[in-house]
């Protein structure tokens, strides 16, 4: 009986070693595949990583863009504002001038007629 066991325990060990050289092949390939999709994400990741790089250059350039146009708007609002005040201050006073000199044409008459009426009526 030791006879027949020896030839069934070597005839199992066998394919458990041939079961085992199965599964290292298959591991060995499931590590190979895996390296290729580690080596595929760092690629991703790069061009991820770059993209968001271009993406955050072109803001900021943008928004360096969209100061300065702010500040030369800014900068013409308010000398348009500066101009039309000093327009409209010159408007004003030459308004008031002529409107006090009106005055003073209609109110001076109307003074010394009312004065010279009371004296020859006294």
């Amino acid at each position: 009986m030791e006879v027949k066991q020896a030839p069934a325990l070597e005839e199992r060990m066998a394919r458990v070693e041939g079961i085992l050289e199965e599964v290292r092949a298959r591991l060995n390939h499931l590590d190979s595949r895996f390296e290729h999709l580690q080596t595929r994400f760092e690629h991703l990741q790069t061009r991820v990583d770059s993209g968001f790089g271009e993406v955050r250059q072109e803001m900021e350039t943008n928004t360096r863009e969209l100061r300065q146009e702010m500040e030369t708007n800014t900068r013409e609002l308010r000398q348009e504002m500066e101009t039309n005040t000093r327009e409209l201050q010159r408007e004003m006073q030459s308004q008031f001038r002529w409107t006090l000199g009106i005055m003073l044409g209609v109110l001076i008459p109307m003074w010394v007629t009312i004065i010279l009426t009371i004296l020859v009526a006294l």
